[in-house]
């Protein structure tokens, strides 16, 4: 029995770095797909070929107030 027990075991080991580099391989794939991906958003038109309407702010100050704001659920009695 523990013949079998070392065999098995010895052969995980040695199958092991097989199983690393097809790991390895599969990342490499998948690295290669994003990076693809990636590109062809980078590369898409623009939404708007005339950007002139669009408005356009130098530089926000990031000072916002807001007062009396409520939510409600549509299913929920207001209060």
């Amino acid at each position: 029995m523990g013949g079998i027990i070392a065999a098995v075991m010895l052969s995980g080991r040695a199958v092991a770095p097989m199983a690393q580099l097809a790991n390895l391989l599969t990342r490499t794939n998948q690295t290669a797909s994003a990076l693809r991906q990636l590109d062809t958003i980078m590369n898409a038109e623009d939404e708007f070929a005339d950007k002139g309407h669009l408005i356009s702010r130098k530089r926000l100050s990031g000072h916002i107030q807001a007062d009396n704001i409520g939510f409600t659920y549509p299913t929920q009695k207001s209060r």
